[in-house]
């Protein structure tokens, strides 16, 4: 943890092929203040996602330049204190 909360976390994807390995994207990766990295992986497609404890989802959005962009904030639909989602996979809507 840093100053009030903040962290300073990165990614970077690297795909391997059969002549060399190729770095496709090497950012830092945004949470929300104050939280901490509960889940990362990539969608059944193939799109790199992470969840962080504030419940909120997002998703790499290659269109608008590799930006981590919100798709999806779990606490909207919890209707009381204890109640919680615990991400365990992602699909796309194509």
């Amino acid at each position: 943890m840093g100053f009030d909360g903040d962290q300073c976390l990165g990614i970077q994807l690297i795909e391997f092929g059969k002549k060399k390995r190729q770095i496709l994207h090497g950012n830092p990766l945004p949470l929300t203040r104050k939280a901490i990295l509960t889940w990362v992986g990539f969608t059944a497609e193939g799109t790199p996602c992470y969840v962080d404890s504030e419940g909120t989802v997002r998703m790499l959005n290659r269109g608008l330049g590799n930006t981590w962009t919100p798709v999806c904030d779990t606490r909207e639909y919890c209707k009381g204190k204890s109640d919680h989602y615990w991400v365990v996979g992602i699909h796309e809507n194509p």
